[in-house]
């Protein structure tokens, strides 16, 4: 079970409980605090803080540009969803800063932004929201993203 969210009852509780913690939508810096906090925390509980996994909730729009990746990402369903929620789970975070806290751009931006959320603490990427508007669309987002971010990340023996 993962504790999701980004208050500090929801870091707590992954800490006392969970196998993992989900925060969503979050810049490296501010998941390496957590991270740190939610090691704390467990060490308090009694738990082994690195064996608790971190998955950041994130929105993956890739393309080969990253004009029309920000483009894609503004056109979709999922920006709609997220305009939604300004009121309330998205309050205080500008969308324009949404872009560089999420994995949206190019396959060289994701790269980077990947890299960036592991040395903050993340263990896996299961919290992927994929802009796509028809299966097709999300057909493409995922072989891209398996073909050309995937293998940068690969453990050689």
């Amino acid at each position: 079970m993962f504790s999701c969210g980004n208050a500090d009852g929801t870091i707590l509780r992954a800490a006392r409980w969970c196998a993992g913690w989900m925060p969503a939508g979050m810049p490296a810096e501010r998941l390496a605090t957590g991270v740190e906090r939610l090691r704390g925390m467990a060490a308090e509980a009694g738990r082994d803080g690195d064996a608790i996994e971190v998955a950041p909730q994130l929105v993956l729009c890739v393309d080969r540009n990253a004009v029309r990746a920000m483009e894609r990402f503004t056109t979709s369903q999922a920006y709609e969803h997220l305009v939604s929620l300004r009121r309330s789970t998205l309050k205080g975070i500008e969308l324009d800063s949404y872009a560089s806290q999420n994995l949206i751009g190019t396959v060289d931006d994701i790269v980077e932004r990947v890299r960036r959320l592991k040395d903050a603490g993340a263990t896996q990427l299961a919290g992927m929201i994929v802009v796509a508007n028809s299966t097709d669309e999300m057909r493409e987002q995922m072989r891209l993203f398996a073909a050309e971010v995937l293998p940068a990340f690969e453990e050689g023996p």
